[in-house]
């Protein structure tokens, strides 16, 4: 890991011009230098973490993609199948309906023969 550019001197000549001895500003710079060094994260750091989370969307996003396909294609399978159904259904009322009206015209010749006979 990099570090972060920190100037030791300017900051330890501020704190002895604040009030502050020597050693006191030695320490206290050395504390902020360590603490900054330690928990802010640099341009680099930033990068690794950028290409590490890219990669992870493009996992994310390939996984999502294959479950995508697989459900699309687990419908249209699903569709076809209800327009099997539906086609079968369409033929099974013509048949009916046909035999109704066969059955309808043959009532109406019988009574016809009965009334005028």
């Amino acid at each position: 890991m990099e570090s972060v550019t920190f100037d030791t001197l300017t900051a330890a000549k501020t704190l002895e011009m604040a009030g502050f001895n020597d050693t006191q500003a030695e320490a206290m710079v050395k504390t902020i230098n360590k603490a900054v060094n330690e928990s802010v994260a640099t341009k680099a750091d930033l990068k690794v973490l950028d290409e590490s989370v890219k990669g992870k969307f493009k996992a994310l996003d390939e996984s999502v993609q294959g479950k995508i396909n697989v459900l699309d294609e687990s419908v249209k399978g699903e569709f076809k199948a209800v327009r099997g159904e539906i086609k079968a259904l369409e033929l099974s009322m013509t048949i009916k309906l046909g035999t109704m009206q066969f059955a309808t015209a043959l009532f109406i010749l019988g009574v016809g023969k009965f009334l005028f006979s």
